[in-house]
């Protein structure tokens, strides 16, 4: 099976992916800490939660540069 193939149409990169996990990461870690260092616990709702679901999405992107061609990690990111 070629590239063209797959859902995306190319093959996601795996080093971009973890590139992006680890920032979106330590992001949400330090919106986290500054919220409760800070206690603007309206960051979690807004920050901390965004960034959550950022690394979700990434990680679905992570799992298509592994399998690219199941459809599971294209429908979660």
């Amino acid at each position: 099976m070629s590239a063209e193939d797959t859902l995306y149409g190319y093959f996601p990169s795996k080093s971009i992916s973890i590139t992006f996990l680890s920032l979106f990461g330590a992001s949400s870690l330090w919106h986290a800490a500054q919220a409760t260092y800070y206690r603007a616990y309206w960051l979690f709702a807004t920050a901390v939660f965004c960034g959550t679901i950022e690394i979700l999405g990434w990680s679905g992107r992570l799992w298509s540069s592994i399998t690219p061609f199941n459809k599971t990690p294209f429908q979660i990111q």
